[in-house]
């Protein structure tokens, strides 16, 4: 019997706040479509810069009509692992954008340098090139270059929080008109705050920032990211570990000092791999959340209309 998206919430309480990659992409991937996607082309493998990493996949629907927003998702990945694409045949990340297309945006999965052999600022810079290289091509592609709206997950997630947080690595001012983060931190957890279970996530948080906690306050994206004018939406799962529950937790408290009014949103019954997964199923709540945040803060007066979300 397929599993159903109740099911799997059953299945992600009883388990509680883990990250079980290899179990999550069992619950999920029967949930998803197969290449080719109906409806849907994919350009695959297009360079936006000089590393060979620097590679992007761009999903759009068949149907042509005005410049549509655009959606560029930032895998994640403990900043030493990852790809746009888990293997080939996988459906993740391609239901993120497979997703994004299917609602009527331009949507993008990009590839970024990773470490420890490309350290701090590498994703950022990545982060600029593939805006940069979106903006000059997005008429041709459908999109509209004013209209772009950062997504990440995780490490994805952070690393798009310093790049908001950095404008020392824009390549030509900020370019985008808002970014999603989905568990995102702060930056790298220094020594003196570092708790128990904080310990298997700092060797991965050393080999992008550094391993000199005095660094760690000029890479970090707090608190220059509460002084940014880009609307962000936070998004954290319910059953996220602590350690990433403790960073948004700061991340909220920060914003509510600084009289931000950005949305922070948990999502029940979800966990840390879950609400990436999710997207393009029947559980629509963080396509939803997604969908709104990209209409309003691009300036979209009507609520667009849903396409085949669902299959």
């Amino acid at each position: 019997m397929q599993p159903d998206v109740e099911w799997i919430s059953q299945q992600i309480r009883a388990a509680g706040p883990v990250i079980d990659l290899r179990r999550l992409v069992s619950l999920y991937a029967p949930l998803h479509e197969v290449e080719p996607y109906r409806g849907v082309t994919v350009s695959r493998d297009l360079r936006y810069g000089p590393h060979d990493r620097n590679l992007a996949d761009i999903f759009r629907t068949d149907d042509q009509g005005a410049p549509r927003p655009i959606l560029l998702f930032v895998h994640g990945g403990g900043y030493i692992v990852g790809d746009r694409r888990v293997r080939p045949g996988s459906p993740f990340y391609d239901n993120v954008a497979l997703w994004g297309a299917r609602y009527g945006f331009l949507a993008i999965n990009m590839t970024y340098r990773l470490a420890p052999a490309d350290p701090w600022p590498a994703a950022q810079q990545d982060i600029a090139a593939a805006i940069a290289w979106v903006r000059a091509a997005a008429f041709e592609w459908g999109g509209d270059p004013d209209a772009i709206v950062l997504m990440g997950h995780s490490a994805g997630a952070t690393h798009i929080a310093c790049y908001v947080a950095h404008p020392e690595y824009w390549a030509d001012g900020i370019g985008i008109c808002g970014a999603i983060l989905v568990s995102p931190t702060g930056g790298a957890t220094p020594d003196d705050r570092a708790l128990a279970d904080d310990l298997p996530f700092l060797d991965h948080e050393r080999a992008y920032f550094g391993s000199d906690d005095a660094l760690y306050a000029t890479r970090a994206a707090v608190p220059a990211l509460a002084a940014s004018e880009v609307p962000l939406l936070f998004v954290g799962p319910e059953f996220d570990p602590a350690f990433f529950q403790r960073h948004l937790d700061r991340l909220r408290d920060l914003f509510t000092a600084a009289g931000r009014e950005d949305r922070f949103i948990v999502l029940d019954a979800n966990n840390h791999m879950s609400t990436i997964f999710s997207l393009n199923t029947a559980d629509i709540r963080l396509g939803d959340l997604v969908a709104g945040f990209v209409d309003d803060v691009c300036g979209i007066a009507s609520p667009r209309r849903r396409i085949g979300q669902t299959v």
